[in-house]
């Protein structure tokens, strides 16, 4: 079965949540999209670099989007190698930087997820408990699973 797991950030270091994932791909093909969103603002913050929320989505202000991208793609690259460490290579990483051309995108995950969830027979959104995942809840209610930590 075609499996998509969506993590975010602040959970990518979770030991439950990584067992979790590496018991599921024992049985199954599983992509795994992962975020890195409070590492970026923390960063961003650190380094002075402006941005703003618009609907949820990150948005670099004008001169700051061309170092905002680059230092999201080193961000995202260094919780790709090291979620490569502790679960191996039979996953198929997902970053929201990078497109299916290699293109480094400023595509929020979310959006993603929107756009691409259809191809997936299954779909399991780790998140913090507090957080809303209704949007996903409604478009996929057939295939959905909202695992809280």
């Amino acid at each position: 079965m075609a499996i998509l797991i969506k993590i975010p950030g602040d959970l990518t270091e979770n030991r439950k949540v990584l067992d979790e994932i590496k018991e599921i791909s024992k049985t199954d093909n599983v992509s795994l999209m992962y975020g890195f969103g409070t590492k970026l603002s923390n960063e961003c913050y650190r380094r002075n670099i402006g941005f703003y929320y618009a609907g949820g989505i990150r948005v670099f202000i004008n001169e700051n989007k061309k170092y905002g991208l680059e230092l999201a793609l080193k961000i995202s690259k260094d919780v790709k190698d090291s979620l490569i460490r502790e679960l191996g290579d039979k996953i198929e990483l997902i970053s929201p930087m990078n497109s299916a051309h290699g293109e480094i995108t400023d595509k929020n995950a979310d959006e993603i997820l929107m756009n691409e969830g259809h191809k997936y027979n299954k779909i399991i959104l780790y998140t913090l408990k507090g957080r809303d995942k209704e949007m996903f809840s409604e478009k996929f209610r057939d295939k959905i699973e909202v695992r809280y930590i």
